[in-house]
């Protein structure tokens, strides 16, 4: 993340937040990685922004940076009724899943999942197997 060396002891606690990652773990595969989101990294870009159909949905929703894995992929964090993950989803634990966006659009579409109660990612961050433990 582009840190290099320790952090000054003087640095502000706002400034301090803006510099280090922070990063909302939402599970943990098969092979022992775990999935990852960057909290509020904001690309400056709305979905409504983006041209064509795709996103129109969900216009006003902030288009965040979710790490530098699996760029050309789209995921949905979002907070819903029920204890149980929307069709598509993962649980991250009772009222909140993530997905992917294909499987997100259909549903904020029928109304099963609120765009206002979900944050959209570009790309993910993954952690290798071992690799939080060391």
């Amino acid at each position: 993340f582009a840190l290099r060396g320790p952090l000054p002891r003087d640095i502000p606690p706002d400034t301090l937040a803006r510099i280090l990652p922070v990063v909302f773990l939402v599970g943990q595969e098969e092979d022992g990685s775990y999935t990852a989101f960057l909290v509020q990294r904001s690309t400056g870009i709305l979905l409504g922004d983006i041209k064509g159909d795709e996103y129109a949905v969900a216009p006003i929703n902030p288009l965040y940076l979710g790490g530098v894995q699996a760029r050309d992929t789209v995921e949905v964090l979002t907070q819903h009724d029920g204890p149980t993950a929307p069709d598509g989803f993962k649980s991250v634990q009772p009222g909140v899943s993530f997905g992917p966006w294909g499987s997100a659009r259909p549903l904020i579409e029928a109304g099963k999942i609120m765009a206002t109660r979900s944050f959209i990612f570009a790309g993910k961050t993954v952690f290798a197997p071992g690799e939080l433990e060391r």
